[in-house]
């Protein structure tokens, strides 16, 4: 086992540098960060992070495979989340994306088995294709108004929702965004929502979006 701790005078990490380290179970991060890197902590035994304040991006794979990660905290500042960041997480419980992230990448959160809840916020613009697939625990999920489409996949086999809320503001949903999804959908009258659940059998009831 393993604990780091980086120095606030360092201010950038370049991609890669924990790549499969997997005796680090710990790390403190400088104030001074802006962008975690691409596969920083890929495959490492993290148990818990605490992204500081002025990081901004997370990049692609930054912590892919990290089985034993069950806590992250995210600062106020961040603002994208890239495409697997936290892909094959499976010890993450709770997840809140904090208000001001525009984005989150494809498959960012996919395959987090242990993932029971996630509060999306309502900046959030962008939300990547199979975001959230084979989150196989995760119970609900409410759209924020602000995002427009749901892309392929995108909680593609989340076996244990039993709650959707789709606002009216979402044109656009994948055939197979909720494919093996047992929920019931509340969804806005005459909304594609609802055309959705229609024309693909899903419960639904309207609701006040």
């Amino acid at each position: 086992m393993i604990g780091i701790n980086i120095p606030d005078s360092i201010t950038s990490i370049g991609d890669r540098l924990f790549f499969e380290c997997t005796c680090l179970t710990s790390v403190t991060l400088p104030e001074g960060l802006s962008v975690i890197g691409s596969q920083m902590f890929y495959d490492c035994n993290l148990f818990k992070i605490t992204i500081p304040e002025g990081v901004k991006v997370i990049r692609d794979h930054a912590f892919y495979g990290c089985d034993m990660l069950s806590d992250v905290n995210f600062p106020t500042t961040l603002q994208t989340i890239g495409n697997n960041a936290f892909e094959g997480c499976n010890s993450l419980l709770h997840i809140t994306i904090p208000e001001g992230v525009t984005a989150i990448g494809t498959m960012a959160f996919y395959k987090c088995t242990s993932l029971t809840s996630i509060t999306l916020p309502s900046t959030l613009i962008s939300l990547g294709g199979g975001a959230f697939q084979r989150c196989s625990t995760l119970t609900s999920i409410t759209i924020p108004e602000s995002l427009t489409r749901i892309e392929w996949m995108t909680f593609w086999g989340c076996i244990s929702m039993t709650s959707i809320k789709i606002p009216a503001s979402v044109v656009y949903i994948a055939d197979d965004a909720f494919t093996n999804v047992p929920g019931l959908f509340e969804v806005a009258l005459g909304s594609c929502g609802q055309s959705f659940c229609m024309s693909h059998g899903f419960l639904y009831i309207f609701s006040g979006f």
